[in-house]
């Protein structure tokens, strides 16, 4: 019990940080560090009911949207993250596909955005590729027209623009 309050107060607290970090201009290593232990939590049946009622999944993809909106590389990596943590295990695929409201195409219009950078595309594509393991998960990608869309146009993309160095979980 002791282990299960301290974990779903370590996970409030990440939450409120992010939280932080969205009203304030605080650093992004603190933004990663924060979608890390929330990352390292989510499979935790103690620490995933408070993530999902902290509300962050779908504050993740707002701020994924105005991030990408300012050009704000850092901040969009670190969003991307936040939701790439959380894209791993049924239990958190499930409470992203039905609590991050508008992800998808947040997803698709971020790739489009940052069509360049191979450290945005290939996370939105980890995303995806993860949520494509829960089969419920499946019908909700291909009902989305320009997950599609980017799907195909990933695959006739120049291998030389996506770098080896950018490993996703």
């Amino acid at each position: 019990m002791l282990c299960s309050t301290m974990c779903a107060d370590l996970v409030l607290s990440c939450t409120q940080v992010l939280a932080t970090c969205c009203s304030e201009n605080l650093g992004v290593m603190l933004l990663s560090m924060c979608a890390s232990v929330i990352g390292a939590c989510v499979d935790s049946p103690h620490c995933l009911p408070v993530i999902i009622k902290s509300n962050i999944l779908s504050e993740a993809v707002e701020r994924l949207s105005r991030a990408s909106d300012a050009r704000d590389l850092p901040r969009v990596v670190a969003w991307i993250e936040v939701l790439m943590c959380c894209s791993v295990g049924k239990e958190a695929q499930t409470a992203l596909i039905k609590g991050a409201k508008g992800m998808l195409e947040v997803l698709v219009r971020v790739r489009g955005d940052w069509k360049r950078e191979s450290s945005v595309r290939l996370r939105i594509l980890m995303i995806l590729r993860n949520l494509a393991f829960l089969p419920a998960a499946k019908s909700y990608i291909l009902a989305e027209p320009g997950c599609v869309a980017a799907l195909l146009d990933e695959l006739k993309s120049d291998p030389v623009h996506i770098s080896e160095g950018h490993r996703c979980r």
